[in-house]
């Protein structure tokens, strides 16, 4: 697994669970990052890089969030890493950036991540995998493996029967990113 973002003169590489810092002028590679470097831990599941923000984050599968500032400088959120959540299982699934937030999908719901002010916005238990989840027209989306739902942002997304389904087929990153949000005439 291979992906690259581009923050400020710096290239960041992710291949495998090493993270590698490249200049963009000279585009020779500069050095693998470790945590002497700032990075909070070391089984990076992805980076993502948000033009809104202008910040880049590394999620790892312990949970630990690391978001990246032009100047180099890094700043960790460790809520979802320290929170108590016993009996959950904190798998993630992936992660997905839209309009400075970070969706990150869990194995019990999804959270929703500021880049620009560095905060857990919203964490939503649903007690279920979610694959993908995003935003669109104002409404909150989710795919599961099977379909994909949605609630109004009007709406209390933590009220029973909040969620409808939009779609009986799943939704994944790539299909979010083309299309936006999911047809609901069903």
């Amino acid at each position: 697994y291979s992906r690259a973002c581009r923050l400020g003169d710096n290239l960041y590489i992710l291949k495998g669970n090493s993270l590698v810092r490249a200049s963009v002028s000279g585009w020779a590679i500069e050095k693998e990052l470790t945590r002497e470097d700032g990075l909070s831990s070391t089984r990076i599941v992805d980076i993502c890089y948000s033009e809104e923000a202008n910040r880049m984050a590394v999620v790892y599968a312990d949970g630990l969030i690391d978001v990246f500032h032009p100047d180099g400088s890094i700043w960790t959120i460790p809520d979802f890493y320290n929170a108590p959540m016993q009996g959950t299982d904190k798998t993630i699934n992936g992660i997905r950036q839209q309009e400075g937030h970070l969706f990150i999908s869990t194995a019990f719901g999804f959270l929703v991540v500021s880049l620009w002010e560095e905060i857990i916005e919203q964490t939503f238990n649903l007690g279920l995998p979610v694959r993908c989840a995003w935003s669109y027209n104002g409404d909150w989306y989710y795919s599961t493996d099977k379909a994909s739902y949605y609630c109004p942002r009007s709406g209390n997304p933590f009220a029973p029967g909040a969620w409808q389904k939009a779609s009986d087929h799943a939704i994944d990153d790539a299909l979010v990113s083309l299309g936006g949000g999911v047809s609901r005439s069903l």
